[in-house]
């Protein structure tokens, strides 16, 4: 499964090549880092911290655009873990409307504009990363530090 992932952060890299020159080693660097960071940010301060920790890395970006755009699928996928984990526990949690696609993409659009990347190439850059995002995350989330 790891090299799976490796080979569509390839893809990625692919989609996005005129975008910013990455190679998908440090995409993949950065994703991990992405998903290490947020994984800490919710065992120690809970979704709250995950929202202002996000948050925060857009309004002080200037540069690490996509850092925050992994870091934020990164917090969002911990929330709907951390959903579906009270859900089965018979405790509903209301869904957070930070993590909304509407939400989201407000933050995303500015990140992608910046890239150079229409509609169609972000569209296609969060279909090809979001589910490697969450891979990482559950990986994780499932492994103790």
């Amino acid at each position: 499964m790891k090299y799976i992932s490796i080979l569509i952060l390839f893809i990625i890299i692919l989609i996005s090549v005129n975008a910013h020159a990455r190679t998908g080693a440090e995409v993949h660097k950065d994703v991990l880092k992405a998903a290490k960071e947020a994984v800490a940010v919710y065992r120690a301060h809970g979704m709250s911290g995950l929202i202002e920790t996000t948050q925060r890395c857009y309004d002080q970006s200037t540069n690490q655009g996509f850092a925050c755009v992994y870091l934020d699928f990164a917090s969002r996928r911990i929330a709907q873990l951390a959903r579906a984990a009270a859900a089965r526990e018979g405790r509903p949690v209301p869904k957070r409307a930070f993590f909304d696609n509407a939400s989201m993409g407000a933050r995303l659009a500015p990140v992608f504009i910046q890239a150079n990347m229409d509609r169609e190439k972000s569209h296609a850059y969060v279909r090809v990363l979001t589910p490697i995002i969450n891979q990482v995350v559950e990986e994780k989330t499932l492994h103790k530090p």
